[in-house]
């Protein structure tokens, strides 16, 4: 399994801006301290309160419920800002010597006769399946010819899809820049469908199909929709391990921001 260098980068800047945070907001809250104390058996909870006067008071806690709270907030940010700095040095240190590891980077200085080797499928990655990166360049897609006429939107990079959603989904994608066939051809059985994406999962060499659905209020479609999944299933291609779906809104709209989030979650 690949490392994700980028996300170790949003680590790093989420923990900083936290740090940030936490110590602007420290000096506003109130100096003390929760105590526990037992009395006839039974433990009361005391607050301890430092006023700007340098005056000392002591309450119990639930008289204060409001106080309570900042106090403890107060304990848990310093003891956060404790990790969080630790943290931070850390994974900056780390982001400037670490050397992520690619295959294509491995190949880049490789002498030609261990080049065309390698286009023989000569190359595995140690830890991968010898056959994650030969099933993907196996994966065949549809012929161009297939229901061409309904192929009526064009992607920034010169795709032709079905949809405007599938364009969107397309479109993000390449953002992210993955690797992906449309339409592939995937046999079951004695059957053959086309899912609408098949995205090459780079971290663990694995295929993950993506599939939209637009017309969800047509019963017939909905009947096909099931039975696909339903086919998937046997084949072993599971909801959201190794499958995505996806659909329109009941207006037909889609959220963008929805299809950024799942490639987030499931393909990067």
């Amino acid at each position: 399994m690949f490392m994700n260098l980028e996300n170790v980068r949003k680590e790093w800047e989420y923990q900083v801006g936290l740090v940030a945070e936490f110590e602007k907001e420290l000096p506003c809250l109130p100096n003390g301290s929760l105590s526990m104390k037992k009395i006839g058996g039974k433990e009361y909870m005391y607050l301890k309160v430092c006023d700007r006067n340098g005056t000392v008071w002591r309450s119990m806690a639930n008289k204060d419920p409001e106080m309570v709270r900042l106090v403890n907030r107060k304990k848990v940010i310093e003891k956060s800002l404790g990790i969080l700095k630790k943290n931070t040095v850390l994974l900056e240190k780390f982001l400037k010597k670490y050397q992520a590891y690619d295959p294509d980077s491995v190949l880049v200085d490789m002498p030609t006769a261990y080049l065309l080797a390698t286009k023989q499928g000569d190359f595995v990655h140690y830890g991968q399946e010898k056959d994650g990166l030969a099933s993907w360049s196996s994966l065949e897609e549809q012929e161009e010819d297939f229901y061409f006429d309904s192929l009526k939107h064009v992607t920034s990079k010169g795709l032709h899809v079905r949809s405007k959603s599938e364009a969107i989904i397309a479109e993000l994608l390449d953002a992210n820049e993955l690797a992906y066939k449309y339409e592939t051809k995937l046999k079951i059985g004695n059957k053959t469908f086309s899912p609408d994406f098949a995205v090459f999962r780079k971290e663990d060499q694995r295929i993950v199909y993506w599939e939209h659905f637009g017309l969800m209020n047509n019963e017939e479609y909905l009947k096909k929709m099931f039975y696909k999944l339903n086919e998937y299933q046997k084949a072993g291609i599971i909801l959201w391990d190794n499958l995505v779906i996806t659909c329109d809104s009941e207006d037909g709209n889609l959220d963008a921001r929805q299809i950024i989030r799942i490639i987030w979650k499931m393909l990067i």
